[in-house]
C-alpha cells in the first residue's frame, strides 16, 4: 500500500514488474496518489496553468494507471478510480496556503483529486 508517494517513482514502465517480483501471486497491492480526472489532451486547463508546479506532471488519471499497470502483465487491476470528493480531503491535509491547496481551491474538483488503484499480483 502506498499513499501519496507512488506517483514519484511508479510511473516508470519497469517499476511495477520489479515490485511484483517481491510479492506472492494473489497478493493485493494498492496506491492512493494525487491525480487528475482525465489526462489533458493538450494544454493544461487555463485556471490551473499559473498554479501547476513541475511535480504535478506526475499526476495521472485512474484510466492511465489502469493501462500502465496492465501493461506490466504482473497484476490484475480490480479498481482504478478517482475517490469521490478526494480533492476536499487533499485540501484538508495540505491547507489552502500550500501550493497544492491554492490549485485545489481554484479547481474545486473539476480536474484534481486522488487516484486509487487496487490490484492483485498474478
Amino acid at each position: 500500500m502506498s499513499v501519496d508517494a507512488y506517483h514519484y517513482f511508479g510511473t516508470d514502465d519497469l517499476y511495477l514488474d520489479y515490485y511484483a517480483g517481491f510479492a506472492r501471486p494473489g497478493a493485493q497491492v494498492g496506491i492512493m496518489v494525487p491525480g487528475i480526472a482525465q489526462e489533458f489532451p493538450g494544454e493544461l486547463p487555463e485556471h490551473l496553468r499559473p498554479l501547476w508546479p513541475s511535480e504535478f506532471y506526475s499526476f495521472h488519471s485512474p484510466s492511465w494507471w489502469r493501462k500502465h499497470w496492465r501493461r506490466s502483465g504482473r497484476v490484475e487491476v480490480l479498481v482504478a478510480d478517482l475517490i469521490e470528493d478526494g480533492w476536499k480531503d487533499w485540501l484538508l491535509w495540505v491547507g489552502n496556503e500550500h501550493e497544492d491547496g491554492k490549485a485545489l481551491e481554484v479547481d474545486r474538483g473539476r480536474n484534481l483529486g486522488f487516484s486509487r488503484v487496487v490490484a492483485t499480483t498474478t
